[in-house]
């Protein structure tokens, strides 16, 4: 009996971990592409003068991909009859084929074009991954998955940010590519192997998607689900301008060299650290409840932001940077399980999709909007875009308080037909 209770236990650790898997190649990839590659590639393509507004203008282009098709995909793998798999094939083969096209483009114009090839296979894997841990796992574990879900994509940042910026600092943009393509198909191969044999195939519902969600919508239960959406667009607004424009800052306004090393090696820092606090986060999550941990890291994040101000050297801003960092972790382990508890439960894939509407759209306002407002400062004055982002992001921060105060979460967590049967077992062993 205790060997079969430990083996199920087992079980359960496993499953944890291959329903997050692919959070770790993907962020791998995105942050050996984001913010060390693409910076790179447009500074190649036009006047510096006009860089930030063009490097905001070229991933504005992206995530208006990610916003409309992230929630489809994950609506389409909520009623395949062939499960969620197939998606994360597909899309890991269509950015395999998308980055060389990136990497080599001869043109500004071509480049566009990569970037969105780039971002429609991503989020054809995003959608539907959102919801593996939703059918695989007990609710009594989503703070866990969720936790787990923040560590592997922290570590995806160090991995891709650290040995992405030492193969492209040293010229070598071949091999960061063959890097990503290696690790993409190996969380592929792992995670089908793993649930190939335990993929919830979800019926079709009678009424149509369009339907089913436009009355989910305007369900009075669905509206904490909507005020998190504006608290997460709010929060990833500001996180995103940071990881955007900060090779920018760090090459401009720090006037540090070697800016793509430093980049790399400062997010790979931040990761460690942010990597020790995920785990325990998720666990406190599934204990002493979501929103009181959220409410700290927006508090953490509002009061550390404008401190970057007076930032003069590394040491000051590895600290700061540390701090934001923690409440970042927070904010995406614990606000990831919050949102598992706000969805109706057989329809996760397309609700955690349409998560992506803040995350893409906080993405989209950030390029755009910071990245034009950098340069009309720095044209008035060197240096105060940079001010103007600082002060920015502090009253996103602190807006994103606002609307978490207005997130009411269930007193009972959903339970999904597929993810408690795991649960079963080990009760029926424990009993």
């Amino acid at each position: 009996m205790m060997h079969q209770k430990e083996a199920m236990a087992g079980q359960l650790l496993r499953r944890l971990l291959t329903v997050n898997l692919f959070w770790l190649a993907l962020n791998i990839s995105s942050n050996t592409i984001d913010p060390i590659l693409i910076p790179l590639l447009v500074q190649g393509f036009v006047p510096a003068a006009v860089k930030n507004s063009t490097l905001a203008m070229v991933g504005a282009a992206g995530m208006v991909v990610a916003m409309l098709w992230q929630p489809l995909a994950g609506g389409l793998s909520d009623r395949s009859r062939h499960g969620r798999l197939p998606f994360l094939v597909v899309g890991s083969i269509g950015l395999a084929l998308a980055l060389p096209l990136m990497i080599f483009a001869p043109s500004l114009g071509v480049l566009v074009i990569a970037i969105l090839l780039a971002q429609l296979a991503s989020n054809t894997i995003q959608g539907p991954l959102q919801a593996l841990a939703t059918d695989h796992l007990p609710s009594d574990m989503w703070g866990r998955a969720a936790g787990a879900k923040a560590v592997l994509e922290v570590l995806g940042i160090v991995v891709g940010a650290y040995i992405g910026g030492r193969l492209v600092s040293a010229g070598q943009v071949p091999l960061a590519y063959l890097f990503v393509v290696v690790v993409l198909g190996a969380a592929a191969g792992v995670t089908v192997l793993d649930l190939r044999k335990a993929v919830r195939h979800v019926q079709p519902r009678l009424e149509s998607g369009r339907a089913s969600l436009r009355a989910s919508l305007r369900s009075p239960e669905l509206r904490p689900f909507l005020w998190w959406l504006l608290n997460r667009y709010l929060f990833i607004t500001g996180l995103t301008t940071i990881r955007v424009f900060g090779f920018y800052l760090i090459q401009d306004y720090l006037r540090i060299s070697h800016p793509a090393r430093v980049m790399g090696e400062l997010i790979a820092t931040l990761g460690i650290i942010v990597v020790v606090a995920s785990l325990p986060m998720g666990w406190l999550a599934d204990r002493v409840g979501r929103k009181p941990l959220m409410l700290c890291a927006m508090a953490l994040a509002t009061v550390i932001m404008p401190m970057f101000l007076w930032v003069r050297g590394g040491p000051q801003l590895y600290v700061l940077g540390t701090l934001l960092g923690i409440a970042g972790a927070t904010f995406q382990s614990v606000g990831w399980a919050m949102a598992m508890n706000l969805v109706p439960p057989d329809e996760a894939g397309r609700y955690l999709g349409l998560s992506n509407l803040a995350t893409a759209g906080g993405s989209l306002s950030a390029r755009l909007g910071l990245g034009l407002l950098i340069d009309l400062l720095n044209r008035l004055e060197p240096g105060l875009g940079y001010s103007g982002l600082i002060l920015t992001n502090t009253a996103f921060f602190a807006l994103a308080s606002l609307a978490l105060l207005r997130v009411q979460i269930p007193s009972e967590m959903p339970q999904l037909p597929g993810g408690p049967v795991l649960a079963e077992q080990v009760s029926r062993v424990e009993a």
